[in-house]
């Protein structure tokens, strides 16, 4: 199970949670999060538990039988669009290359 800290509020609440089964034998498991559109950029953290003990979002923390936890700092950066990132002499760059168009 993990847990991002999409909200930065210093907690893993049960809407930052996915789970993913690992099988016996298993080395890698893949857990895929769905980022709120309104997430704002700025450090967090992760957390990552593994264990057989059934646990649900709320249990993000406590004790197991067995297994391990890690945690883990990361940095959401800001959201960039290619269009946004081209500079106005780039595109006539490139109308002029394509289609040897050129501005007045």
């Amino acid at each position: 199970m993990g847990w991002l800290d999409f909200d930065g509020n210093g907690t893993f609440d049960p809407d930052e949670a996915v789970t993913a089964v690992v099988n016996p034998g298993d080395t890698t498991a893949t857990l895929s999060f769905t980022v709120p559109s309104d997430i704002e950029p700025g450090d967090t953290y992760a957390r990552f538990r593994l264990t057989t003990d059934g646990i649900t979002g709320n249990d993000p923390g406590g004790l197991a039988t067995n297994g391990e936890v890690e945690d883990y700092a990361l940095t959401i950066a800001a959201m960039s669009c290619i269009p946004c990132e081209i500079g106005v002499t780039d595109i006539e760059l490139m109308l002029i290359r394509d289609y040897g168009l050129r501005q007045e």
